[in-house]
């Protein structure tokens, strides 16, 4: 069973029903089809053949009985359980349906929508139903027919059937790969959508002969003015002119994090402005676009291709390492993913118990990462596989009860983990109540150990993107210590302790699309080990079997040793090298680069931990350290290779882009350039991020009254490095030099770690010589 936890009882409409409502959905119960083909409604077989299972259950007052209200809505369920479901449209839901119900529809769609629109979409019998976000630009009618087109305003009164309801043909509504309300959320209505719904043809969609020629976009480089630079233009023709300077952006190669950024700034420039979800929705489209062509109008050299990270021998000490150096000649897995699994896998195994302590903060040996492909044949998923198969005969139940998959929400997640849950109730005498006791009403679960594997993780971030979703906020917690409960009135569940780790696959296309469309560094992307990996190399055949028993009995010995250890500590040389890369390790980095990479001491920390444990040692010693460290700079080097020195933020990007373009530019001349396109209160901390990272830096200005600022691009005094230098390292496929590392001598005095902000503090005389592991 995945970590989405089910309703009690009701079927997949209700589940449905109740995910629907937590997103804040209106909803309302609908008259279901019969066995015998009869509505469920007064009329029954004598309903209209087109109206059964469509009409709601309230009579003409049901817009006004509709309801979001979780409680409501298993209420109605609990009455009618083979209810259909339907959704409340209009301005009191703030939700439009553009149902797509004919040939020139379909026509109309792939003109218009191209390589895919990320909205949700379904199903119907014959139909195709894209949902909006309501416009206040749109007419009070309940329904307007226009090119093939059905727009579902809502009016007074409107409602859509939604999935998984049941058509009376039999069919089921269902939301369309990827596109279902817990993947993406309601995009703004487009403009042209508008347009059709108040009488107008849009220019886009020209003459109706226009309709039926092959839809394709040709991009010419050089020619066209470049997306950043490019000044904004008045309606109409936005769309147009949105396609023609991201299409221009995407044929010069330029990458799709600036396309993203350039196109929101843009849109800001636009007046009035263009929606910036509009935008990112066209960067998403074109990107994934094949029909796309290119004609190259220069010759102008590609820019140099970055460099691949790679991993140092150091990373593959221990039974870790000998274990990837058994799978890896027959996987076509990367090493470095081999190796993240069994160090994740068996850090979740062994429990909350082995922990440090960091100033008042247990650390345990829990781990998020998330392995990015090259492609989709990066090989992610084989290396989990490879892992497996050898836990399994290590800890067949850890295996099967405790890893999961389906991250949906943060109740979810606790679900998965509960501590067991009592409720107060009356004891009756005579229908009198005399007393109260606490019973148990759920169990909850034993084992607070998880380990859940996102073979999508690209839908992971956009749930964690909704405003009203508890996904990320759980998850941060779940790394950080395990006590878990959120505020959800319909949510009594909570964990202690609980000893979670995550596994996400995602290619980097993927992400970048993603990224297009969600803002996720809010604590929770520097909580996990962003790692670039491909296939290592081709096995047209598959890898052949192997005798992995010896790895599978260490295992076994270093698990029941683990199990046992409670707090960890570093000894003197392991303290020493500790002091030595602190400095590194805690050195601040500007963009998404840092918001990816500032828990670096926290992550190599536990890390070393795992090593440690791997080597059936409660001590730390150098070798660990350095394996951990190794690890990380892997994974710092991935981060950069992924994220580069993008901004953090969109409002950062806009005024970064700024300052670019007009070097010196003042508060006020800042904020007369976004003016309408950034709100004020945010342009002040975006100034202060920018320049904290090294991005912009501040000149002041000498008047005759209050002194001023300007703002000039980089960093005081230096010149902005272009690219960050990748640490040196071993091939990570050179497995040859693996086999050589030295073995490092074992140090067997420990000694007393002093945090690094009190370095020559004296250690507690009671420590027996040790010290609690600090960062």
């Amino acid at each position: 069973m995945g970590i989405v936890s089910e309703t009690n009882g009701a079927g997949k409409v209700a589940q449905a029903a109740m995910r629907y409502a937590a997103m804040g959905w209106r909803l309302v119960p609908l008259h279901n089809v019969l066995s015998t083909g009869a509505c469920s409604c007064s009329e029954g077989i004598n309903c209209r053949e087109g109206s059964r299972g469509k009409h709601p259950r309230f009579g003409n007052d049901w817009q006004h009985a509709a309801s979001g209200d979780e409680d409501t809505v298993a209420g109605w369920f609990a009455m009618s359980p083979n209810a259909n479901l339907g959704l409340l449209l209009g301005p009191e839901s703030g939700l439009v349906d553009v149902e797509f119900d004919s040939d020139e529809g379909a026509r109309v769609a792939q003109k218009m929508f191209g390589g895919g629109c990320y909205t949700p979409t379904y199903t119907s019998q014959r139909s195709t139903h894209r949902i909006f976000r309501y416009s206040d630009k749109l007419p009070a009618k309940a329904v307007v027919e226009s090119h093939g087109i059905e727009i579902r305003i809502g009016g007074k009164a409107a409602q859509s059937v939604l999935p998984p309801s049941r058509h009376w043909s039999g069919v089921e509504y269902v939301w369309l790969p990827g596109l279902s309300p817990d993947e993406v959320e309601p995009l703004e209505l487009p403009e042209w959508v508008v347009e059709l719904a108040n009488g107008r043809t849009p220019p886009e969609l020209g003459s109706p002969n226009s309709l039926n020629s092959p839809s394709g976009l040709v991009f010419t480089v050089g020619e066209s003015p470049d997306l950043a630079t490019a000044a904004g233009v008045n309606e109409p023709g936005r769309r147009n002119r949105a396609l023609e300077l991201i299409g221009s952006a995407i044929a010069r190669g330029v990458d799709p994090v600036d396309i993203a950024n350039q196109a929101v700034a843009w849109a800001g420039r636009c007046s009035p402005a263009f929606p910036e979800d509009e935008a990112l929705g066209i960067v998403a489209d074109l990107l994934q676009k094949n029909s796309g062509k290119v004609v190259a109008a220069n010759d102008e050299p590609l820019p140099a291709a970055k460099a691949w990270p790679s991993a140092r021998p150091e990373a593959f000490y221990g039974l870790a390492g000998e274990i990837v150096r058994a799978v890896e000649p027959e996987s076509e897995s990367d090493p470095l993913a081999l190796l993240v699994q069994v160090l994740v896998t068996f850090g979740s195994m062994v429990g909350r118990k082995p922990h440090s302590v960091v100033e008042g903060t247990s650390h345990g040996t829990n781990l998020f990462t998330v392995l990015v492909g090259q492609t989709a044949k990066g090989r992610k998923g084989t290396s989990e596989g490879r892992v497996r198969s050898i836990i399994r005969m290590v800890d067949e139940k850890f295996v099967l009860d405790q890893i999961q998959t389906g991250l949906v929400s943060g109740e979810g997640l606790i679900h998965a983990v509960r501590d067991p849950l009592w409720q107060r109730q009356a004891i009756k005498e005579k229908g009198v109540v005399v007393d109260y006791q606490e019973v148990e009403v759920d169990a909850g679960i034993e084992d607070k150990r998880l380990l859940v594997v996102e073979p999508e993780y690209a839908s992971v971030l956009r749930v964690c993107k909704r405003e009203s979703n508890t996904l990320s906020p759980t998850l941060r917690s779940a790394w950080d210590n395990g006590n878990l409960r959120t505020m959800a009135k319909n949510s009594p569940s909570k964990a202690t302790n609980a000893h979670i780790s995550v596994i996400g696959h995602i290619t980097l296309d993927e992400l970048r699309a993603t990224l297009a469309q969600v803002e996720i560094f809010n604590g929770l992307a520097n909580r996990s080990l962003w790692l670039c990996v491909k296939r290592s190399k081709l096995l047209p055949d598959g890898g052949g079997d192997l005798d992995l028993s010896a790895y599978i009995e260490g295992m076994q010995s270093v698990y029941e040793y683990a199990r046992g250890v409670e707090r960890m500590k570093r000894d003197t040389a392991a303290t020493k090298r500790w002091r030595e890369v602190y400095v590194e390790l805690s050195q601040a980095r500007g963009g998404l680069l840092g918001a990816v990479t500032n828990r670096a001491e926290a992550q190599v920390l536990r890390l070393s931990m795992v090593y440690a444990l791997l080597d059936k040692s409660a001590v730390v010693r150098i070798e660990h350290l350095e394996a951990a460290k190794a690890v990380w700079d892997y994974a710092a080097e991935s981060a950069a290779y992924i994220f580069g020195d993008t901004p953090a933020n969109t409002t950062e990007a806009k005024v970064l882009a700024l300052v670019r373009q007009s070097p010196g530019l003042s508060r006020r001349e800042l904020y007369k350039a976004l003016s309408g396109h950034a709100k004020a209160e945010a342009v002040v901390p975006a100034l202060v991020n920018l320049r904290d990272q090294g991005l912009i830096h501040v000149e002041p200005v000498i008047t005759g009254g209050r002194p001023g600022e300007r703002y000039f691009p980089g960093a005081v005094g230096e010149q902005r490095e272009q690219s960050e230098q990748s640490p040196q390292g071993g091939d990570l496929c050179s497995l040859n030099s693996l086999c050589s590392q030295p073995k490092v001598e074992q140090i067997d005095t420990d000694t007393d770690l002093c945090s690094h902000k009190s370095l020559c503090s004296q250690a507690d005389a009671a420590s027996d010589g040790e010290e609690d592991i600090t960062i």
